[in-house]
């Protein structure tokens, strides 16, 4: 520990962001290596707390600026032409329930039946999946807000009540099925990867001449839909999950000047109209 000083942990840090960790050696995004610090920050925090060091090496090193883009997402024309094109495919109800409620793949794949009220329109999102390598674990969700109660409109339990169909015709014709209480499942049973499903979902958007993208793609739509549709802010970052309202309002900033028109319009009108 005493050999890890400032130099050393700037070193690893220029690493992440050249070479990364990947298999293709391609450096890591501003915000991954800020998450990779997270956990070395905490242990270093306890050491100094500990007296095994005097100060912290990592508090000297700045973090990485994260990159400001506009996330990657679909037009609602775009959104409703893949899902015209695709109704009547099996993986349909997986596109539009992404689509329209907004989880995270590893929400997704890892959702219950017993966490959704039909007679309700509720989903209850309590169980994550994560990927390290290309092995699939449980995990405790990004932050305390990823376990949420999510709303659905008649037409997302339209696609469950679907899906719930779909299964239970697959089963009764397979030899073999892997029965579980997952939602979504694959046609022989079994709950799906998230890579599998992101990287087809990527193939498939460039085959019909969409804008590539992947299931985090579709979440990104989700959140421009709800806010292109006048839902606030907050109660949008709430119902994806998102820790952070701010951070979640600066990632869709190309969204809200929209926004921020009709809500001039409203006073305005309260104001002076007749």
């Amino acid at each position: 520990m005493r050999e890890l000083t400032a130099d050393v942990v700037a070193s690893w840090q220029h690493k992440l962001a050249t070479e990364g960790g990947t298999k293709t050696g391609r450096g890591l995004s501003p915000n991954t290596i800020r998450l990779a610090r997270s956990p070395l920050n905490g242990a270093l925090k306890q050491a100094v707390a500990m007296g095994l060091l005097p100060a912290n090496p990592l508090a000297s090193v700045p973090r990485p600026k994260p990159r400001r883009s506009v996330p990657k997402h679909w037009s609602p024309d775009e959104a409703r032409h893949f899902l015209a094109l695709h109704e009547g495919d099996r993986l349909w109800p997986v596109w539009a329930f992404l689509l329209g409620s907004g989880m995270r793949i590893g929400e997704l794949v890892f959702l219950r039946w017993p966490n959704v009220d039909l007679e309700a329109g509720l989903v209850r999102v309590n169980e994550f999946a994560t990927v390290l390598g290309y092995d699939v674990h449980r995990s405790t969700g990004k932050s305390r807000e990823a376990i949420r109660t999510v709303d659905v409109d008649t037409h997302l339990v339209e696609v469950l009540r679907m899906q719930r169909r779909l299964q239970a015709e697959e089963e009764l014709r397979a030899a073999e099925y892997e029965a579980t209480d997952y939602v979504f499942t694959k046609e022989q049973g079994g709950a799906y990867h998230p890579q599998y499903l992101s990287r087809l979902l990527g193939k498939i958007s460039v085959e019909v001449g969409l804008p590539r993208l992947t299931a985090h793609g579709l979440r990104h739509t989700s959140a421009t839909l709800m806010l292109a549709s006048g839902v606030p802010p907050k109660v949008a970052a709430e119902r994806l999950g998102h820790a952070d309202t701010t951070l979640f309002s600066n990632l869709y900033s190309h969204v809200t000047p929209t926004m921020q028109r009709e809500a001039a319009e409203r006073i305005g009108d309260a104001l002076f109209g007749d």
